[in-house]
């Protein structure tokens, strides 16, 4: 009989491999490389393994065999592992505009017609200018709904009406969230001119369509990194896989308390995705 694993939730679950199986060939790999991956991940698991290092464990394997799939296999949940907090999250945001030439600020405090308001991130090029609210989720089942829209769009306008017709630039108001919204959400969006990026919304040009068509993906989809050095490298303002393809192994290991052999494996799970043919 298979072991009990831990979920994310700290629920108990027996480890299927059927189950492990058919999410690797929904993220696009062969039977084959299917078969294989579930097989080396069976071999491995035991009583109280939590459903994380399962992850990370087919995962590791998946890289070295089939890169694209791995990316599709992961990087929602890579994404989840930039929480739990939402900060990062917006720092991550802020990270994929300014690869696409936007300068950005995190955190910004700006004087609306009525009352200030914090805003998750701002982004200028140009004469356009974003204004963003970062809505991000733990849970795949959490929704942005109809409030979150009527109150980024409120605040929204009660900045614009207090710059007034003196402000040269052309404003934007963004929701950029890492699940999906709610019907009612898009269609009151696209009904006042707010823009929304979610999960796979807008069709082809969603949340994960800005991160793959740069390979801008999130450091935390290299499974040889622990939450630890996760955080470590974070702070340091590395955010992205690309961020660790060049630097100094040994020296980031000494200056952040980080094992050397885990950063260079990473490293090279980091130019499988970011350099081979994703």
């Amino acid at each position: 009989m298979k072991p009990f694993i831990i979920k994310s939730s700290g629920e108990k679950e027996r480890f299927s491999e059927k189950k492990l199986k058919t999410s690797l060939l929904r993220a696009g790999t062969t039977p084959r490389v299917a078969k294989d991956t579930s097989s080396f991940v069976s071999g491995g698991v035991f009583e109280g393994m939590s459903s994380d290092d399962i992850y990370r464990r087919a995962l590791r394997f998946l890289i070295s065999h089939d890169a694209p799939a791995a990316v599709k296999y992961s990087l929602k949940k890579a994404i989840f592992r930039l929480g739990p907090a939402g900060y990062v999250f917006e720092q991550y945001v802020a990270r994929i505009l300014q690869e696409d030439g936007y300068s950005t600020e995190v955190g910004v405090t700006i004087a609306g017609k009525c009352v200030s308001y914090e805003i998750d991130v701002v982004a200028t090029k140009g004469n356009k200018r974003l204004f963003i609210e970062c809505k991000y989720h733990n849970n795949a089942g959490i929704k942005s709904d109809l409030k979150v829209a009527l109150y980024v769009e409120a605040r929204y306008e009660d900045i614009i009406q207090a710059r007034g017709r003196k402000d040269t630039f052309s404003n934007e108001g963004w929701i950029v969230t890492n699940t999906k919204c709610t019907s009612q959400a898009i269609s009151y969006a696209e009904c006042v001119g707010l823009s929304i990026f979610a999960w796979r919304y807008p069709h082809g040009g969603g949340l994960e369509s800005m991160i793959e068509s740069k390979r801008l993906y999130p450091i935390t989809i290299l499974p040889s990194l622990s939450l630890y050095a996760l955080e470590r490298l974070s702070q340091e303002g590395m955010l992205l896989a690309r961020d660790i393809l060049h630097i100094d192994v040994e020296k980031v290991a000494k200056k952040l308390s980080l094992q050397a052999s885990d950063l260079l494996q990473a490293q090279r799970e980091a130019h499988m995705i970011c350099n081979g043919d994703v």
